[in-house]
């Protein structure tokens, strides 16, 4: 590469902690000013191959870390399922780890914060039994904060005021016997609850039998 040297360093508008580099007519970003300021870049810096090299592998850990950021910003999600989205959309898996990796030392992205706002989220749309929230939890990629959450989700209400819920909610919805008591046990409760629940609600308790 003929020797070049940097002739603007421009803060992006929308965003003043991320800037472009601009070399002759190439441009180069968008890349974190601190990381900018780490490498000494500025006007007259001497543009080498090697420091060209340096900040394409930078670009590409603030570009996966934006778009993760994006994703964030919508939903609780937990690191796992955010690495397999960003591969998915084709960023390196360096790249991914340094984003991530920054995300949490910077508190963007907390995963016991994280699984139990999603399990709150769950837990509000059905009326499930912590273990079964617990591998809910589990599939999104929660790992070891997937029970913690379940439990702290849940609290202290008892599994047949939440059978209860979902049983008067069904009902409402003018299910039949036994697809109340089916609709039941796929949150998790057991038949005990179960038959409790059905004759609470006034619902023939032998549909629980073709759960056996």
């Amino acid at each position: 590469m003929p020797s070049r040297t940097v002739t603007a360093l421009r803060t992006l508008a929308n965003d003043p902690g991320f800037c472009r580099v601009e070399v002759a007519d190439r441009r180069f970003g968008p890349l974190r000013r601190d990381d900018a300021e780490r490498l000494g870049i500025g006007p007259g810096t001497r543009w080498t191959t090697a420091l060209e090299r340096r900040v394409e592998a930078l670009i590409a850990v603030a570009v996966a870390r934006r778009v993760a950021l994006a994703a964030l910003a919508r939903s609780s999600i937990s690191r796992e399922r955010l690495a397999e989205r960003l591969g998915a959309r084709g960023h390196a898996a360096e790249a991914i780890r340094t984003a991530l990796d920054q995300l949490v030392d910077d508190g963007w992205l907390d995963e016991a914060r994280a699984a139990l706002e999603r399990a709150e989220v769950l837990s509000r749309r059905q009326a499930m039994t912590v273990p079964l929230l617990a591998a809910r939890l589990e599939a999104e990629g929660f790992g070891r904060h997937a029970a913690p959450a379940a439990r702290q989700a849940i609290g202290d209400e008892p599994d047949l005021e939440r059978a209860l819920r979902s049983a008067r909610h069904a009902s409402l919805r003018r299910r039949g016997d036994a697809a109340v008591a089916r609709h039941l046990a796929r949150l998790g409760f057991d038949s005990d609850t179960i038959e409790l629940t059905m004759e609470r609600i006034g619902r023939r308790t032998d549909s629980t039998r073709e759960l056996a």
